[in-house]
């Protein structure tokens, strides 16, 4: 299937399953934090949120109900999906860079490090680069849990959009363009 078939370093998939998996624990902390009422939602911000979680519930069930008819295991059908989604990514990217949710961020990536650590220990393989990089991110997001201010928070953020659209072209070029090329 042309570029669809083109695979990527795993080192690539990793990362991007770690920045989604802090998103997905900012949205949690998020709801968390409202659960709590430690955070308040105003009333258009509640219906838009009904309306962006209807259309990802809706999407959802007609592919699973369209599945159920037929075994077709395609992503094309979750596409009108996609906005929820994103904009779940990018509120939960939003609420991790946050004071209030680089705190327990940066212990839980902390906590992945050591984890990490011990593990090459016991093994004799280290991940010497997995471990460092959640240590890193750890101690960056504890400096913005504690010393951080909106201003830093926007440079975080736009760190990593900026990363996202190097590696889109990264993608491109590195390994979809040669892969087609030979």
């Amino acid at each position: 299937f042309g570029w669809m078939g083109v695979l990527l370093d795993s080192r690539l998939y990793t990362l991007l399953a770690l920045l989604s998996a802090l998103a997905a624990g900012g949205v949690i902390g998020w709801w968390v934090r409202l659960a709590r009422r430690q955070t308040t939602l105003y009333a258009h911000e509640a219906r838009a949120l009904a309306v962006l979680g209807a259309s990802a519930l809706l999407t959802t069930l007609g592919y699973l109900w369209y599945n159920l008819q037929f075994v077709q295991h395609q992503g094309r059908y979750l596409f009108p999906a996609l906005i929820p989604i994103g904009l779940a990514f990018a509120a939960g990217l939003y609420h991790v860079t946050s004071p209030a949710g680089a705190r327990p961020a940066s212990l839980l990536l902390a906590g992945g490090a050591a984890i990490l650590i011990i593990r090459g220990f016991i093994t004799h393989d280290p991940s010497l680069f997995w471990a460092a990089l959640l240590a890193g991110l750890a101690l960056v997001l504890a400096l913005q849990g504690w010393w951080g201010s909106r201003r830093t928070q926007r440079v975080m953020l736009a760190a990593v959009y900026a990363g996202l659209w190097a590696l889109d072209w990264l993608c491109l070029f590195a390994f979809i363009v040669p892969a087609l090329a030979g």
